[in-house]
């Protein structure tokens, strides 16, 4: 019996070991006057992508998606929940900043942005460069950093809708796992930014123009569409970008930088396969929520979940909103344990991202 025991613990020493986490920090100036609403569209986008590839990489690593918004996006925050994070070396880490921005005059030799944050108090502002250094003394296998904000001073301009896409949910059909599990596989930093030295960047109620190009890109990678490698995702989501103003017609061109060492990390490919922990008390809502609709659980399993689900996140009048593929619009509003229950028994919805943390008014996009 000890010889079971013994064995069974270091199997889950082995499998501790070989675990790889996704760290995402998403942070957007949402309260902002000029700017507040799109970047609200740009944290839900954003959240909502990061969503599909938890989705699809859910064997390889667990996602650990860190939200801030409103007045909580200032440049100590992000500090401080950097620090707080656990990486391993076998990590992968990625931020993204949607907000303002600016650039220092005469000061050609960085390309990068600093990041305004929720303030108008030029000490407080982030470069870019700096929150790279920050994830680096992490000691991740591979730092992603990037914006969608403007590399020189600006006022907010309105402009004109570019596109919109009102599904009702994100289709995983016919996207490709193993090309995200290779992209991610790399070891070292990239780093992008949505305008180069010298430009605005721009955006609408559909989010920054940037972020929207980027994850496209995404999609056809995803598609087989491109080669699954950084400098060929960051070539063609790095296009020339064209916005209708109040001025006329300008153009916003996207700066990137890929740094990657010779050869892959683990990348998932250590066999290592990623299970929801079977400690319910560390359970996560986002953790909850996946196995309510993993169809290889059988249903009355499931079923019987939601009363924890209920009892530890939400309380009898918490209400979750449906948000459709656009960001903006709601297609269902359901009492929480009515959402719970549906989506536990709908045989077409294969996963939901959290598009907010308030679990009072809880905000979610359906993945089918």
């Amino acid at each position: 019996m000890k010889k079971i025991i013994i064995f069974a613990l270091l199997q889950t020493v082995l499998l501790c070991a070989n675990a790889q986490t996704f760290h995402a920090i998403v942070f957007c100036n949402t309260s902002d006057r000029s700017i507040g609403e799109s970047m609200s569209v740009e944290l839900a986008n954003v959240s909502r992508n990061l969503g599909v590839l938890e989705r699809l990489l859910e064997d390889d690593y667990l996602f650990e998606i860190t939200r801030i918004d409103g007045p909580n996006c200032t440049g100590a925050n992000l500090r401080q929940i950097i620090n707080a994070m656990e990486v391993g070396p076998d990590d992968v880490v990625f931020t993204f900043y949607g907000g303002h921005g600016s650039h220092a005059p005469n000061n050609a030799e960085d390309p990068w942005p600093q990041y305004c944050m929720n303030t108008g108090d030029q000490s407080k502002w982030i470069p870019m460069a700096q929150v790279e250094k920050w994830i680096a003394q992490k000691n991740p296998r591979l730092r992603i950093i990037m914006s969608n904000c403007c590399n020189k001073e600006q006022e907010g301009v309105t402009i004109k809708p570019m596109w919109a896409n009102d599904e009702r949910a994100t289709r995983l059909d016919g996207l490709n796992a193993n090309a995200f599990r290779k992209l991610f596989s790399s070891k070292g930093c990239v780093m992008s930014t949505s305008s180069k030295l010298g430009q605005y960047s721009w955006c609408n109620q559909y989010g920054g123009l940037f972020t929207n190009q980027f994850w496209a890109a995404m999609q056809q990678l995803g598609e087989g569409k491109i080669q699954p490698d950084w400098n060929s995702l960051l070539r063609v989501a790095s296009a020339d970008l064209y916005a209708n103003t109040e001025n006329g017609r300008v153009t916003q061109t996207p700066y990137y930088k890929v740094s990657l060492s010779n050869g892959n990390g683990n990348g998932g490919g250590s066999g290592t396969t990623r299970h929801p922990p079977v400690n319910n008390d560390n359970e996560t809502l986002n953790q909850a929520l996946s196995k309510l609709v993993n169809k290889s659980i059988d249903q009355d399993s499931r079923l019987s979940m939601i009363p924890t689900i209920m009892r530890k996140f939400f309380n009898s009048s918490s209400k979750v909103i449906t948000i459709a593929s656009d960001m903006t619009t709601g297609v269902d509003f359901e009492d929480a344990e009515d959402f719970l229950r549906r989506i536990c028994l709908s045989p077409y919805v294969s996963g939901i991202t959290l598009l907010n943390d308030d679990t009072n008014m809880l905000k979610v996009h359906e993945l089918r």
